[in-house]
Formats: C-alpha cells, sequence, structure tokens
C-alpha cells in the first residue's frame, strides 16, 4: 500500500513540470473528473483563477487562453477552453489511483490552423477543422495542439449515474446510442462534423458561459439536451473509430501529416507513398487512419483545403481568378474552375 501512494504521489507530481519530446512540449493535469482537471488547471503556474467568473485565465510560453467551468447539478458539468497555442504543445491525461473514474464526456472541437508562410500572399489565412469526441471513463488520452493554432473545444462531463438517468433510462435515446454506451470494445471515437445546427448549439454553449460575465445556469441546462441529440444525430451519419484501432504515436503522426498537408495548399499533392516513407507508416495504415480521424481521404482531405483556401483569396481579397489558380498550383484558369466547383458548388467566376 505504501508502494502505492508512493507510485501515486509520484505520477501526481508530473503536473507540476513539463518535458519536451518530439517536437512537444508535455503538460500533465489530473482527469478522474471535472473537478480534478479543474483544481489541478488553477494549481498550474502561470494561471490566474477568477471563481466568481468560474475562469481561470493562462498566458505562458506555450499557450494564451480561458478556461471555464460549470457544474449544473451533480454528475454534470461543461466546460469550455479557448486557446492560442505559441508552440506545439500535448496534453496528458493521468489519474489518481485513490480516487473514482466515472466521467464521459462530448466534446466538439473548433481548431483553426493560422500559417504564415512567404508563398501566402496574405498572412493569417486559416483552414478549419471541427470534430465530435466522446469518450468513456478513464480513457482519455494525450492530445496534441500545434503552434499557431487557435482551438476552442467545447466539452459536456457527466458521470455514470447522470447518463443512466438521463440517456439510457431515456425513451427518447436511440437504440444505438445505448449500444455504444454499453459496447466494451468502443471507448474513445473521435470523427470530423459538418453540420452548422451542431456548432450553432456549440456557440451557444459558448454564449451561455460567456456573455454576462459569468455562466447563465438556466441557458446551459436547456442547450445540454439538444447538444446530446445533435451528437447522436452526428453519430449516425458518420463512421466513427475505435481508439484502439490506431496506436498513440500512429495518430500523432497523422495529425503531423495534416499539419504538413495544411501548409502546403499552395502547392501540388505530396503523395501517399512519399508521406508514408517520411514518417514511416505503411500506405495503406496511413490512409485508414487518416480516413478514420478527418472522415476523407487524405487527398479529398487536401483539395477541400486547398479550396477552402481558395474561396477565402476570392472573397477576402482583390485578387483575380487567375491569380489565384495559379498561387494554388493550377496549370489554366480551367482545372482550376472545375476542381473549386467539385467542393463549393460554384464556379468562382460566381464568387467572384
Amino acid at each position: 500500500m505504501v508502494i502505492d501512494r508512493i507510485n501515486n504521489w509520484f505520477n501526481l507530481s508530473k503536473k507540476y513540470f513539463f518535458t519536451y519530446k518530439d517536437n512537444f512540449f508535455h503538460l500533465s493535469y489530473v482527469s478522474n473528473c471535472p473537478q480534478s482537471i479543474v483544481t489541478s488547471c488553477i494549481k498550474m503556474p502561470f494561471m490566474k483563477h477568477y471563481p466568481e467568473r468560474q475562469l481561470i485565465h493562462s498566458n505562458t510560453p506555450f499557450m494564451k487562453g480561458d478556461f471555464l467551468y460549470a457544474e449544473l447539478e451533480k454528475g454534470l458539468w461543461v466546460l469550455l477552453t479557448d486557446s492560442y497555442y505559441k508552440n506545439n504543445l500535448s496534453f496528458n491525461p493521468i489519474y489518481d489511483k485513490f480516487m473514482g473514474v466515472d466521467y464521459y464526456f462530448v466534446a466538439t472541437s473548433k481548431i483553426s490552423n493560422v500559417h504564415r508562410m512567404p508563398s501566402y500572399r496574405i498572412n493569417n489565412m486559416t483552414v478549419g477543422n471541427n470534430s465530435i469526441s466522446f469518450c468513456k471513463p478513464g480513457k482519455d488520452f494525450q492530445n496534441f495542439h500545434f503552434k499557431n493554432s487557435n482551438e476552442i473545444l467545447y466539452m459536456l462531463y457527466f458521470n455514470e449515474e447522470w447518463a443512466e438517468k438521463n440517456i439510457l433510462d431515456s425513451p427518447s435515446t436511440p437504440d444505438h446510442i445505448k449500444e455504444l454506451f454499453e459496447d466494451e470494445n468502443i471507448t474513445f471515437l473521435n470523427f470530423g462534423v459538418d453540420d452548422s445546427k451542431h456548432m450553432e448549439l456549440a456557440n451557444a454553449m459558448f454564449d451561455a458561459l460567456t456573455k454576462n460575465g459569468k455562466p447563465n445556469f438556466f441557458e446551459l441546462k436547456k442547450i445540454v439536451p439538444r447538444y446530446l441529440e445533435s451528437f447522436y444525430t452526428s453519430y449516425t451519419k458518420v463512421k466513427a473509430f475505435q481508439n484502439g484501432q490506431s496506436s498513440a504515436e500512429n495518430l500523432n503522426k497523422i495529425k503531423l501529416i495534416e499539419q504538413e498537408l495544411m501548409q502546403n495548399l499552395h502547392g501540388k499533392f505530396i503523395g501517399i507513398e512519399t508521406l508514408a516513407k517520411k514518417y514511416k507508416l505503411s500506405p495503406t495504415t496511413l490512409k485508414k487512419t487518416f480516413k478514420n480521424t478527418f472522415g476523407n481521404s487524405v487527398l479529398s482531405y487536401f483539395n477541400k483545403g486547398k479550396m477552402d483556401l481558395a474561396l477565402k483569396y476570392l472573397l477576402e481579397t482583390d485578387l483575380k481568378i487567375k491569380e489565384v489558380a495559379e498561387m494554388l498550383g493550377y496549370e489554366n484558369k480551367s482545372k482550376f474552375s472545375q476542381a473549386f466547383k467539385k467542393i463549393h458548388n460554384k464556379l468562382p467566376s460566381e464568387i467572384k
């Protein structure tokens, strides 16, 4: 028992220091429950806590941003982070062996990767990336954030007792959602979301936490069931993947590949074989894990990113269509227009 407590103390002490490995700074936090996450963040260096606003502000060499929290009722919390990352940063969940672990979470991430590259005509062009995650108790995992990216993370935490009463025993919950909770083989899901209504709910959650300088509990309680229903709907539309299907190392490589693709939108597609060789993955593993993670094939994801950037150029600059085509590596205006219409269902000339 003494050895167990010493080992547990040593594990928990990780939250007080950081390490650096593989181009990432690594920070740890106690992830047993929302209360432990909040407490852990408050105790981190350089954090400023505003209890009346239920807000923690961070301005460190790693990141700058706000962390908001609200306990709506017993077993139900809303957490929200709005952060800008100054360096590549990884958050590593750790668990107190002597504290219970019984919280699920459904999280929506809204990420903008900001690229400042010489080939960009205008600085601060952004490419968005939205996704939903579902995690079972004690199955949280290491997550990575890239330098010069902005992320808003909307998190709904609820414990097993709350889930039993409000989800599993509810007649309005679809059977496949109940099966998801009961399936021991599925511990974590993540999938892209392209649903404006879901993002509207996430934004409403943001407003209810921040608009009046403190959480609006009445509004948040109204949003929760709609947010869960939207998650149910999104889950039925997307083939989600189990976290266990890919190692944490492979998932890290896939996220690095996605970052490289988004940083090379002005050039030609790098190619599966080249990426697989560079990141030491088999082409099959690369293609399968990338699609499971981002919901599209590598080439489709790259082409969409390229055309999303093209749309921003057309809407936000005085560049001509031919100039945008050339900037994005197209030999002629016609091929660019065809590619643009395939993604946006309109020709560039209908936009400009």
